[in-house]
């Protein structure tokens, strides 16, 4: 039984989660930077929650209902603008936001798409939706677990947030 080479599974990947070609921009980029040692999950999370919160200045201008919408209305808004994954879902209980997010279907995961093979993680989700969340609905979040921000959960990965009242300007 032979093994699959990178390219095949590579050739694999994009044809299964329907991947463009700014989705390899993104996950490659993240891989190799954090292969090459010039990034990490501090400077991910800070730099993904910045580029959240411009999109979500755009968000609002196109949908200016969205701040009045259902949690779920604003990730989607999230996912419709990148196209980020095909499962990306969000609950609001008692006190903290969890989103969960198809590992499968991801079209921006480093390992999953990028084929980074570094220990950790390196997910941008959790400060894209950080920023992009605490822009359009003015609440302040903080990842739940800090030591472990993203855990995987069968076929999902899932980000958890606790929720507070008013933003910082």
């Amino acid at each position: 039984m032979s093994r699959e080479s990178s390219e095949e599974r590579f050739l694999r990947e994009y044809e299964k989660r329907g991947l463009k070609p700014l989705h390899l921009l993104i996950a490659f980029s993240l891989a190799l930077f954090r292969r090459y040692g010039a990034l990490n999950l501090g400077v991910t999370m800070l730099t993904m929650e910045e580029v959240g919160r411009r999109l979500a200045k755009l968000a609002l201008r196109e949908e200016p209902g969205l701040r009045d919408a259902p949690m779920q209305r604003v990730i989607d808004k999230l996912n419709e603008m990148l196209e980020l994954n095909s499962v990306l879902r969000a609950e609001v209980s008692g006190g903290e936001l969890v989103v969960r997010a198809g590992k499968d279907t991801c079209r921006v995961c480093p390992k999953g798409v990028g084929e980074l093979e570094l220990p950790g993680v390196l997910c941008p989700y959790i400060g894209l939706v950080r920023g992009f969340v605490e822009e359009v609905k003015g609440l302040r979040l903080e990842v739940a677990d800090p030591k472990q921000p993203l855990k995987r959960d069968g076929g999902l990965c899932e980000i958890r947030y606790r929720v507070s009242g008013a933003a910082s300007p």
